[in-house]
């Protein structure tokens, strides 16, 4: 409803200015609950002298702050690029995530250190019909809250606002948890509210830990999801022209802000122009459908040629046989007087690290030769996505 209510064209979720709307109409919403809830919690927490609700008004109170600090990581975020910063300001969001999760982490360990000192320290509550009233409205505003941003985390593919998500529903259990130990106490007269209180502190910052983590591994520089992959090289293949594709490698710098670099196997008798007009086409054609700017290298493969593609079949099969996981590019030969030159990029998996040397020994062993020497370059990759 708030979307449709607060966000002109909500549906257009790839354009800058309705993504940075999505992030002010949640941040806003955030900023009023969250006010709200820790201002009446502060209240009955006092009134009732209860550690736990006091310690559950607190995090409602940073979780406003953290809504405030979501805010600004959307405004600069939605920047256009700069002299200075070419590739945009997109990545503060990232940042904002970064600071949410820290600031979430040291509430988690005031809580703590509040709820040791309740625990070696008790005091009588005061439990009321008032006070059972607040916190199921708390549990029912943060159960609002989640869907919220969920919601619109979801649609704008927003890691921020997915990890709020997770902050209110984890802020949601704490409150429920704290009614049950409200009516548990005043049933049967036992003073657990330090031990709820200190309860629900690790619950937040085992939160704030995991929320810690997906902030930063966009930040370091993390695997492109395979959706994004599976989606641009199905993209790829749907040119006739293009005979193979390998080194696709995504630089991310923000969501939606992704720069792209590929190469493309092409017929080798293919003339310059052509293969240039089929790159530029390339190019053209993902800025206009997905936004992104693509590179596109082109590499020329024998098609024909009969010496490439038996020597070809049988590198691959001795290769096969030694690592089913590694893949070969750019194969070509180089004829010269007594010898053929074989060359060949090879990619290995991530926890492989073989060495160029090794790989031409065993080459060298099982793949037969026909009057010539064979002579191996082979340069070794990992793949990158």
């Amino acid at each position: 409803m708030l979307k449709k209510w607060f966000i002109p064209n909500y549906q257009n979720v790839e354009s800058a200015s309705v993504r940075n709307r999505y992030g002010t109409v949640a941040s806003f919403f955030g900023i009023f609950t969250n006010i709200l809830l820790g201002v009446m919690k502060l209240i009955i927490g006092f009134l009732s002298n209860s550690v736990t609700i006091l310690a559950d008004a607190t995090n409602n109170l940073s979780d406003m702050i953290a809504s405030i600090i979501t805010l600004v990581g959307f405004r600069f975020s939605a920047k256009r690029p700069s002299k200075e910063h070419p590739y945009g300001y997109a990545r503060y969001e990232y940042i904002a995530n970064l600071f949410v999760s820290l600031f979430i982490f040291f509430i988690g360990l005031f809580f703590a250190k509040e709820s040791f000192e309740k625990i070696l320290h008790p005091s009588s509550l005061t439990i009321d019909l008032v006070t059972y009233l607040v916190l199921i409205v708390a549990v029912l505003v943060k159960g609002i809250q989640m869907m919220v941003y969920l919601d619109f985390g979801r649609r704008i593919d927003s890691d921020t606002l997915k990890a709020t998500a997770m902050d209110s529903r984890n802020d949601m259990l704490s409150t429920l948890a704290i009614l049950l130990s409200m009516i548990v106490m005043q049933v049967f007269h036992i003073n657990i509210d330090g031990y709820t209180a200190l309860l629900i502190s690790f619950f937040v910052i085992y939160s704030a830990i995991s929320l810690l983590q997906k902030a930063l591994d966009p930040l370091i520089g993390e695997r492109p999801s395979e959706e994004l992959v599976e989606r641009l090289q199905k993209k790829l293949k749907t040119y006739p022209e293009v005979l193979g594709i390998h080194d696709l490698v995504i630089h991310n710098y923000g969501v939606s802000f992704n720069f792209v670099s590929v190469h493309v196997e092409l017929d080798a008798k293919m003339s310059f122009m052509e293969s240039h007009q089929i790159a530029d086409q390339i190019e053209d054609d993902f800025y206009r459908e997905f936004g992104i700017n693509i590179a596109v290298h082109t590499d020329p493969v024998e098609i024909d040629n009969p010496v490439v593609i038996e020597l070809r079949e049988k590198v691959l099969d001795a290769l096969k046989k030694y690592d089913a996981n590694l893949e070969v590019h750019d194969f070509r030969i180089v004829e010269k007087k007594g010898a053929i030159q074989v060359l060949f990029d090879l990619v290995e998996p991530f926890e492989k690290d073989y060495a160029e040397d090794e790989l031409i020994s065993y080459l060298s062993k099982h793949v037969p030769k026909k009057g010539k020497d064979l002579q191996y370059s082979i340069k070794v990759d990992h793949m990158l996505t």
